[in-house]
């Protein structure tokens, strides 16, 4: 179980490091943001951790992922497609909200399963 945690700890640190090189473009494009969020909802699905309280854990955080993603389609897609100023401050909010996961999977499972 505890390489299990590991691996996905591992993939998250990927996807986190891959938006935080997009958030660096002047203006990053939104498809990372979804595919990202997609991407974690595959990884959880998948996952084979058996612990009750990661099931809970998963469950809510994909149910978020797929409210996110489903919000995300509107104005920020609408904003990038007419190049409007705000669109950089709420693609930066959006790459919160899935640093947002990933920070609260380490802090609830890494932190306290696997000692540093």
């Amino acid at each position: 179980m505890e390489n299990e945690y590991k691996s996905l700890n591992n993939t998250f640190l990927k996807i986190s490091k891959l938006l935080m090189e997009e958030e660096n473009l002047k203006f990053p494009p939104h498809y990372p943001l979804k595919s990202s969020a997609e991407k974690i909802i595959c990884l959880l699905q998948d996952s084979v951790i058996n612990d009750d309280k990661f099931k809970n854990w998963r469950y809510w955080k994909i149910q978020d992922l797929k409210n996110f993603i489903a919000d995300l389609v509107g104005e920020l897609y609408h904003d990038y497609d007419n190049r409007n100023k705000r669109y950089r401050g709420k693609w930066v909010l959006q790459k919160r909200k899935i640093d947002g996961v990933i920070a609260n999977f380490k802090s609830e499972f890494i932190d306290q399963i696997i000692p540093e």
